[in-house]
């Protein structure tokens, strides 16, 4: 009769909560851009209208 092997389920959970932390960082880094660049954008609408009401 041949020998069953079982099945042992390897223990990921710390994979699994180092991939969290990885997304979690990735997501924090976009949102950080994302405040970055509407300031700069902001900056650069403020600049444009000071232009264009300087040249009428």
């Amino acid at each position: 009769m041949p020998e069953t092997t079982t099945f042992v389920t390897p223990e990921t959970a710390d994979y699994l909560w180092l991939g969290v932390a990885v997304i979690a960082l990735i997501m924090g880094l976009l949102i950080a851009s994302y405040f970055t660049r509407a300031s700069s954008l902001r900056s650069d609408l403020e600049m444009l209208d000071r232009l264009e009401n300087d040249t009428d």
